[in-house]
């Protein structure tokens, strides 16, 4: 913490030497916090975050790392995000921000309510792009996003690997309510939730585009859940998801989505269809 309260003054890069930091980080404007730094570099293009591993462990006491509100003037950037636990955000927490949260692993963290991995709210344009998030949980009578919950935001999620997380209610690897995502590229596999296994989202447009969605479950919309919500779906692969009640594959309701050049298949059932809505396929 001491770098960045050093850096924060005009603002700037903080380099991190690998190895294990128990701590929780405050990222203010103005700082791009990079992880993966053998101690030789002499400029950031030099590092390999993924072999010179820097870990980040919130032991269980808050956040791993919080977003200070700005917008997108901010990074994390090459860590291992571990064992953070809040009410929202258990290991990034973004409130009315818009940072950069690149190329890390997001593992073991816990909320109560919003985003076991990544809680982003009322926030214009974050960008979460080329991490792994796996193995988080949210918990609670109205849980939101195992994974990723974002809420009021445009956010831009692309070539992440979603995996293995869990929400009690809503959305096991991405919830998203009330704003224009960005969702492609990624592979979001193996999450849980009651609503929406891999993706769930409510009040929302925006695009679901060239995802794998592959194995995950739900009670309802084992693959995608949509909710009063105009979402584009296009070129996606949605296999072998399962849900109990309907919609294996995709489950809307009150919702017209636009179903397009994407594979529905193998999943306990296809495409299901709530409260008088037809999708556009």
């Amino acid at each position: 913490q001491a770098g960045i309260d050093v850096a924060v003054v005009s603002g700037g890069e903080v380099w991190v030497h690998a190895g294990t930091y128990y701590e929780r980080l405050t990222l203010p404007p103005f700082v791009y916090l990079y992880g993966g730094f053998s101690g030789t570099e002499t400029a950031r293009d030099g590092r390999d975050w993924a072999a010179n591993t820097t870990i980040l462990d919130g032991q269980s006491g808050g956040s791993v790392v919080t977003v200070l509100p700005g917008e997108r003037i901010s990074a994390i950037d090459g860590f291992t995000i571990r064992n953070g636990r809040g009410k929202s955000g258990g290991g990034v927490y973004c409130p009315s921000s818009s940072p950069m949260i690149l190329n890390n692993i997001i593992t073991g963290n816990s909320a109560s309510s919003d985003g076991g991995g990544i809680f982003s709210g009322n926030s214009f344009s974050p960008v979460i792009s080329n991490n792994t998030i796996k193995g988080n949980i949210v918990t609670g009578d109205n849980s939101q996003g195992g994974g990723i919950s974002c809420e009021n935001s445009s956010s831009t999620i692309t070539n992440n690997t979603i995996r293995d997380n869990r929400a009690s209610v809503y959305g096991g690897g991405i919830y998203f309510e009330s704003g224009t995502p960005t969702i492609a590229n990624n592979t979001i596999i193996a999450n849980g939730g009651a609503y929406g296994g891999g993706v769930y989202c409510s009040s929302s447009s925006g695009t679901l585009a060239n995802n794998m969605i592959i194995a995950n479950g739900a009670s309802y919309g084992g693959g995608v859940y949509c909710v009063s919500s105009s979402l584009t779906i296009a070129g996606n692969t949605i296999v072998a998801n399962s849900a109990v009640h309907g919609g294996g594959g995709i489950y809307h309701y009150g919702s017209s989505p636009a179903v397009t050049n994407t594979i529905v298949a193998f999943n306990s059932s296809g495409i299901c269809q709530s409260n008088a809505k037809t999708p556009s396929l």
